[in-house]
């Protein structure tokens, strides 16, 4: 490693004079540690005038997949309200003693309810290294009943106080942890933890965790910011069901060596490890037939960043029914621990639908090593007996469709294998592969549609007796190399192409050389038609949306401008409207694969109101040359809760523009660009996102420049790599932005990028780091980036900040140790922050992943009122870095 210092930089040193001052002096109260929201959900009646708990209605419980579902007579239990135990619910003041003091007041009536009304419950750090923020060794007959996301149970970390020196880690955290429960559930309230965190190998912050959950059921809760979320370990007889969790670091709901338990209606979204788990141990349980009968049932995983839909182990374990959209890994696996595996038995794959699965083999993801993955959006590894992959829809695989057996990994020696009638389309693969390590014994490939894939339908390479074949239909006949007796005849050629993928244009795209400067679309000479021609009144109270459609409908093929004039346009959400292909995600109003079509307003007096907080707003969903310009969007009751929905959304899309817009108060991000090539943003003004101001996932060839991004929750503009889908970000510019305030985030804050500039940007009073470089996961790192000519102004003062550096680097990794990165920290400004100005790490209180980078260069920076040293970058951090110049 060469380094050259300067004597300006100081490494690791003492905190400069006056550090613990300015640390006891920053608002905290103003960076997330506010009460109940100003619009407060209203609470479900749970709890009636009778003093009792009103029973989940018979429908609940009638539905498909819930058969067999013990009902809780909540109507014949001893109710305990919390707030009779001292409870506040202000989301300040601890209520941890008010929870202890009703436990113990409910187990002294034999069990019951404890009710929690509309409040923000506060769980603070634990004391004396205790990982847990609430512990019940033993709990029988209790439950938990809220009044729906009003009713929240709140695990605060500590505040970073340590100052010239890396953060000590958290505490790995349990929210709730019950070691022995029986007969317990959780039902109508809501779980997180502050602050959001959405670094994958990070300090565990475990929203609900049961070491021995018997009879236990969690239901209708909303989850969020967790790592994981609900872990009911060898569970028994336990059902979780219609539960939501969003923005989890890790696994979302794990069952775990579980038997006789069913996931059914749960929603799992934005996470960075399995949506659904049940993973076997083999040294716990060598013989499957000991954990039989877990079911995962029409639930839905829509991004899981890291690591698969789902996963299945044990004995007559059946996936049916889900709807699993974006996957990194594999969308269902068989997960059973690889030494000395135990045997999968009797499992059964039914009626998924699996979208884009497998984005970990694109191309662009720097950190899949050569031959490695999963190799298959439905994949199974080690031994079987007995299995049925039957009816599933597979669309857009980034690699094969079926995997019976991993290539230059695991194989499977299986007997009993029967693939029949699945739907297998546009693969970039093979339709289902047997690869040459796999032995099977008794394999039927019958009635499948096995279309426009890249490689053949059924590549079989391995070893197969007593085969099976007749009915499918399939674009490229079968690869036999291997060694085959029986029959392999049936598969028929068919030119059919049934299947549309929405973002074939921007996955087939090779990754950017140059700077193509993107620039802001031309409305010049089109055709252009008002809203208010089509019936909108823009009054606030009528339903607009139909004449949005209509004048979208009167444009001609060729594109046009939809014109909003002054006034208020209430969009709503219409059933028959709102969805479109191989998303679950919802929206008010779409224009979908349409080329050179503009909503153009008259300025901020253009006002479009969306109703809902639950789907998207507007939506531009792929086409080429569109455009926003000149109009406002708004969401008038933002939810505590973030629910990760954009007031405007375009994706998929190429060469297209947002310019004059301003953007309040959506549900999630106010503007995502998403999975785009070609995209100008100028002068949009976003604030009070309850995410991010401006989000571009997955997007290349980007400038923001001249935008405001204030006051918005997770910060102002982030850059990422999770998108509709999963690539690398390539060559975005931000410049010439000004970040205002962020309550729980950074100002600028990126985790994937190469060619990423951030230059000439103005960031102040940010809670974390006012430029902060992250890995989220390790698939598409971040890989070269300059920040350059910045001014950041009091950063790092939240009370939840866990960056100690107002430019941060945190978890930067490359695959298999390779250091190829090349970051640039050079003539910024940094006034005013508690802790360092630029901070390499390494070591912080989410976690102490290492960044790995082949030149780091930090030159010509200045700083003033600066708590810690000006550069931090400790010794461990330093080893990572092949070339390190400070100067």
């Amino acid at each position: 490693m060469t380094t050259a210092f300067s004597r300006r930089a100081f490494i690791g040193g003492t905190a400069a004079a006056g550090a613990a001052a300015l640390l006891a002096s920053q608002p905290g109260a103003a960076f997330g540690l506010g009460a109940i929201p100003a619009t407060a959900p209203l609470a479900l009646g749970n709890l009636t005038s009778g003093g009792f708990i009103a029973n989940l209605p018979p429908s609940f419980y009638s539905r498909p997949g819930l058969e067999g579902m013990p009902v809780i007579d909540y109507e014949s239990m001893p109710v305990v309200n919390i707030m009779d135990h001292g409870a506040v619910g202000d989301g300040v003041t601890s209520d941890k003693a008010a929870f202890d003091s009703a436990i113990s007041a409910i187990n002294a009536l034999g069990g019951g309810v404890i009710y929690l009304p509309i409040g923000r419950y506060v769980f603070t750090p634990p004391s004396g290294g205790s990982p847990n923020w609430w512990y019940q060794a033993t709990i029988s007959g209790v439950h938990f009943v809220g009044e729906g996301e009003g009713s929240v149970v709140v695990f605060r970390r500590p505040k970073m106080v340590t100052n010239g020196q890396e953060a000590p880690a958290y505490a790995s955290g349990n929210g709730w942890q019950f070691v022995n429960a029986t007969d317990v559930s959780l039902r109508d309230f809501a779980i997180e933890w502050l602050p959001l965190n959405m670094l994958r190998h990070s300090t565990t912050a475990t929203a609900l965790l049961v070491r021995t959950p018997e009879s236990v059921q969690v239901l209708r809760m909303s989850i969020g910011n967790c790592q994981p979320g609900v872990l009911l370990q060898h569970a028994s007889n336990c059902w979780m069901v219609d539960n939501v969790l969003r923005n989890g670091a890790s696994d979302a709901y794990n069952f775990g060596g579980a038997k006789n338990s069913v996931a059914a209606y749960n929603w799992a979204e934005s996470i960075g490890d399995d949506g659904f788990a049940n993973y076997q141990d083999s040294a716990l349980f060598p013989d499957s037939n000991t954990i039989p009968n877990v079911r995962f049932t029409r639930n839905t995983v829509i991004s899981a960043c890291y690591g698969r839909g789902m996963t299945l182990g044990g004995s007559h374990h059946i996936i049916d029914e889900n709807w699993i959209e974006n996957s990194a890994g594999a969308a269902i696996l068989s997960d059973i621990s690889t030494t000395s595996p135990a045997t999968l038995i009797d499992a059964s794959v039914v009626n998924n639908v699996c979208i884009r699965s497998t984005m970990e083999m694109r191309p662009d993801n720097r950190h899949l090593s050569s031959g490695g993955g999963y190799h298959g959006a439905i994949a199974f590894l080690n031994k079987v007996d007995t299995l049925t992959v039957q009816n599933n829809s597979v669309r857009g695989s980034e690699d094969n469709d079926i995997a019976i057996g991993i290539t230059n990994w695991l194989g499977v020696t299986g007997n009993d294998i029967e693939i029949f009638g699945n739907e297998l389309y546009a693969a970039d693969g093979v339709g289902i592969n047997i690869p040459s390590n796999s032995t099977l014994t008794g394999l039927d490939i019958s009635q499948n549609r096995i279309l426009e894939n890249t490689g053949p339908s059924v590549a079989l390479a391995g070893t197969a007796t007593g085969v099976t074949s007749g009915g499918n239909y399939v674009t490229t006949l079968p690869s036999v190399t291997g060694s085959v007796s029986g029959d392999m005849t049936g598969f028929t050629t068919s030119l059919s192409t049934p299947y549309s993928d929405p973002y074939a244009p921007r996955r087939a795209e090779p990754s950017e050389t140059s700077w193509a400067d993107p620039q802001p679309q031309s409305t010049s000479g089109l055709t252009t038609v008002n809203v208010t021609s089509y019936g909108a009144l823009g009054n606030g109270v009528h339903d607009d949306t139909p004449a949005f459609r209509a004048a979208l409908a009167a444009l001609p093929a060729t594109g046009g401008v939809i014109a909003v004039p002054a006034g208020n346009f209430l969009l709503q959400v219409d059933p028959a409207y709102s969805t479109f292909r191989d998303t679950k995600i919802t929206h008010h109003f779409a224009i979908t694969e349409r080329d050179n079509v503009h909503i153009v307003g008259v300025g901020a007096s253009s006002v479009i109101v969306c109703a809902s907080a639950e789907d998207q707003g507007v939506r531009i969903i792929g086409g080429q040359g569109c455009s926003v310009s000149n109009i406002a969007f708004s969401l008038p009751d933002r939810p505590d809760f973030r629910r990760n929905r954009a007031l405007l959304e375009i994706t998929g899309a190429k060469d297209v523009s947002v310019t004059d817009v301003s953007l309040s108060g959506a549900s999630g991000s106010n503007l995502l660009i998403d999975t785009c090539t070609g995209v100008y943003l100028d002068n949009v003004t976003s604030e009070n996102a309850n995410m991010y101001g401006i989000d571009v996932e997955g997007s290349r060839q980007v400038r923001v420049t001249g935008c405001s991004a204030n006051d918005n929750r997770d910060g102002g503009i982030q850059i990422g790599w999770v998108g509709a889908v999963f690539r690398e970000a390539q060559f975005v510019h931000v410049d010439a932005n000004t970040v205002d305030g962020s309550s729980e985030g950074a100002g600028i804050l990126a985790s994937s990028g190469a060619d990423l500039l951030i230059d000439g940007n103005s960031v102040s009073n940010t809670c974390q780091a006012g430029i902060y470089l992250w890995g989220r996961a390790p698939e598409y790192p971040m890989y070269s980036a300059d920040i350059t000519n910045n001014t950041i102004v009091n950063a790092c003062i939240g009370d939840y900040t866990y960056t100690p550096g107002a430019i941060a680097i945190h978890s930067i990794r490359e695959s298999a140790g390779m250091t190829t990165g090349t970051f640039t920290i050079s003539g910024n400004t940094i006034d005013t922050t508690p802790f360092s100005g630029i901070w390499v790490g390494g070591k912080s209180p989410i976690g102490s992943m290492l960044c790995q980078m082949n030149t780091l260069t930090i030159s010509g920076n200045t700083y003033s009122g600066v708590g810690g040293s000006s550069v931090l970058i400790a010794a461990d951090q330093q080893a990572k870095i092949t070339n390190l110049t400070i100067i």
